[in-house]
């Protein structure tokens, strides 16, 4: 994961997006596509998600903004590594 990629706005201010992924496979690729290019870094969160959408994303996406974190068990909201 390369970290220094676009410094930001004017301020150097970075905008990260995180996109929580689970059991929305048909949807998450066009929800990424939707995100400008003021957005530095998008995250999307696998939370174990049975439907494999955090695979389907590394598979299909190459912009290189985004960064998959997966889970092996199913944490649930406000779940930590």
């Amino acid at each position: 994961m390369n970290l220094e990629q676009p410094s930001g706005n004017a301020r150097g201010v970075r905008v990260a997006a995180v996109i929580p992924s689970y059991k929305v496979r048909r949807h998450v690729l066009q929800v990424i596509s939707m995100i400008g290019a003021e957005v530095w870094r998008i995250y999307v969160v696998d939370d174990c998600c049975p439907e494999k959408s955090g695979h389907f994303v590394k598979e299909n996406v190459t912009d290189p903004r985004v960064v998959v974190l997966q889970h092996e068990v199913n944490q649930g909201v406000g779940g930590r590594s």
